[in-house]
């Protein structure tokens, strides 16, 4: 998903949880980290690690197949 990491984590972040509608608390369970690491990196007080950003890039493809998997069944149903 980041080819470059973003230049603006905090946006990305922030973008991303709201997309997923997850509190901050459930977007650091699916990551692995505290809630106030995800309030940091909001905050711009901080970035995540290599492992984290590949644990977003994890959990944004899952997201995206989950988003597709309803609308391949309802295609057919039409």
């Amino acid at each position: 998903m980041f080819k470059s990491s973003p230049t603006n984590w905090s946006a990305t972040i922030k973008t991303l949880r709201a997309d997923l509608s997850l509190t901050q608390e459930q977007l650091a369970a699916k990551l692995g980290v505290a809630f106030s690491t995800v309030s940091r990196w909001e905050n711009g007080r901080g970035n995540p690690s290599p492992l984290a950003i590949k644990r977003i890039e994890q959990l944004c493809r899952v997201q995206r197949q989950e988003e597709k998997a309803p609308k391949a069944a309802s295609e057919g149903d039409t």
